[in-house]
């Protein structure tokens, strides 16, 4: 991925996200849109407002610009100055979700003109003028934390779901009925559907009524649910009429229940996977050159944890060009491909998933993302084969060619550009931005590798929008997800990341690297609550 500094092309990496501790509190809002010149649209603030606020989310609605394609809402802790999470929408309202009770935030609107394509920085700025909007305090006789279960697995047709018991129990029938107050406590798990359906460019949902089912568990499993859905979930403890029932593994389902005192759990939802054969990739990024949020996945390389703790061990924190340790924003995305089979690639170690890996270029904010074959610099890290080298890297020996240039046949630029590309990043650790004090067996010559980590691009023609899906007949196949988590170097520092400076003829250690990559995954787990992992 060669980057442009100025007149220097630098070869440029990924871009990793991370969440940050969310505190609590208030909601501000600011809107705005400037082009990429001096014409600016600027959002009324009187007409932003935050409505159905709950205590883990909120609906954002405004009067949408003209001109507009898409929104980006930031939201930022109140007490700080930087975002650690972003909701983009097509259009109003855009949901905010995943917060925590009694939070005070800042949100602030951006918005993308339809004349800018989605492979550049060309959102527009942010005003000053906040609006206020209050999170509910957590309901101490609701069960909390409704997140999906550590087993859950994306799938077609169910949801594996868990929660923590309330803080206070009540064992009062709102009947006065008697009860077994030695009977364990139950649980009403309430679920309905609400397929997104496309009319046009306006969104419609369909409801459906709702569903109980009873369990003594602290989590349940959902079946036979419908593909493609969004289901909405609230959970009730409830108070046992009997002391007896018949058990189904560790899940109980069955048994009658008083109406009770208790009360709901806020709404959190949760999608079923689409009827396309997909798979989730948990992606992270960061923000290179300076460059401002909105980041994005078009035309730009990303990584897992693994690949990104890679990158950052021979960019380090405190000497490398590309980011700024303090500064930087570091995002992650939840990203749903569609499962390909792709023959006679050189860059994936076999994987038959991806296309081959394509190094990436932005050359300025304002312009387009580029991706070409992939350079020798990335090869190396990947512990490309010296007659893969030869082969697609002519003069790779020669000290004046090194950066640079690898040429790849035109039937895999073409298919690299349709579908998104892989390349690993094994341990050890090869290779060097600049190939300057290079161990002897990092030009194709290398130790035993362990698998690890792996980088990715994502072909900006194939990005599914808003209203498209995969397999939709719009040719897309990649699709994020709407949330990205927000973090910073000092996120990462408190959950373990070692920044120790390793001289440039060295190489951090495995374990070192293994930390790092720990601790990158740690930071963003640290703040989720409903969904801990990209499709589970």
């Amino acid at each position: 991925n060669p980057f442009m500094m100025g007149s220097t092309s630098l070869p440029h990496r990924r871009q990793l996200l991370l969440s940050k501790n969310v505190l609590a509190g208030i909601i501000f809002l600011n809107a705005a849109l400037s082009t990429a010149g001096t014409t600016r649209w600027a959002m009324d603030s009187q007409k932003v407002r935050c409505e159905n606020v709950t205590s883990i989310s909120a609906s954002i609605s405004f009067t949408p610009l003209k001109g507009v394609d898409s929104y980006d809402v930031e939201l930022t802790p109140a007490g700080e100055d930087r975002p650690i999470m972003s909701f983009t929408g097509p259009s109003s309202p855009i949901e905010i979700y995943d917060l925590q009770p009694g939070t005070m935030y800042k949100v602030d609107i951006r918005a993308h003109p339809s004349s800018m394509k989605y492979d550049s920085y060309g959102w527009g700025e942010l005003t000053k003028s906040p609006i206020q909007c209050t999170t509910m305090p957590q309901n101490p006789k609701a069960p909390r934390n409704v997140r999906l279960h550590p087993d859950h697995r994306l799938s077609r047709n169910s949801i594996h779901i868990s929660w923590d018991e309330p803080l206070v129990h009540s064992h009062s029938s709102s009947k006065g009925n008697s009860i077994d107050l030695h009977a364990p406590m139950k649980y009403l798990v309430a679920y309905r559907r609400r397929r997104h359906h496309h009319q046009h460019t306006e969104q419609m949902e369909k409801e459906e009524e709702e569903k109980v089912e009873i369990t003594s568990s602290l989590h349940m499993r959902l079946t036979d649910l419908e593909p493609a859905s969004r289901y909405e979930f609230r959970i009730q403890a409830a108070i046992p009429a009997a002391a007896s029932s018949s058990n189904h593994g560790d899940e109980d389902v069955s048994g009658s229940v008083e109406e009770s005192s208790n009360e709901w759990s806020d709404v959190v939802w949760f999608n079923t996977k689409s009827n396309e054969d997909t798979t989730m990739l948990e992606l992270v990024r960061v923000a290179e050159n300076g460059s401002v949020l909105p980041d994005f996945l078009e035309n730009h390389a990303s990584a897992d944890a693994e690949g990104e703790a890679g990158f950052m061990a021979v960019c380090q924190p405190d000497s490398c060009k590309f980011y700024n340790m303090s500064v930087s924003p570091f995002v992650r995305y939840c990203v749903e491909i569609q499962n390909v089979r792709i023959e006679n690639t050189n860059t994936t170690n076999g994987s038959y998933a991806f296309s081959d890996y394509n190094s990436c270029i932005q050359a300025g904010l304002d312009n387009p993302a580029t991706c070409d074959c992939d350079n020798l610099i990335d090869r190396v890290f990947a512990h490309e084969s010296e007659g893969l080298l030869k082969r697609f890297c002519p003069g790779y020996e020669d000290p004046k060619q090194r950066f640079y240039a690898c040429k790849c046949s035109s039937a895999s630029l073409n298919i690299s550009a349709t579908y998104t590309g892989m390349m690993p990043v094994p341990l050890p650790i090869a290779g060097s931005l600049f190939f300057q004090d290079i161990p002897p067996y990092s030009m194709g010559h290398y130790p035993p590798s362990t698998p690890f980590g792996h980088w990715y691009h994502s072909p900006a023609a194939t990005s599914c929008r808003y209203n498209q899906h995969i397999g939709g007949g719009d040719g897309c196949n990649w699709k994020r997800v709407p949330t990205a988590h927000i973090a910073y170097g000092s996120d990462l520092v408190s959950h373990g990341f070692n920044r120790t400076s390793i001289p440039t003829s060295d190489f951090p250690s495995d374990a070192m690297v293994r930390q790092n990559a720990k601790a990158i995954r740690d930071s963003f787990r640290a703040v989720m609550t409903t969904q801990r992992c990209c499709g589970c």
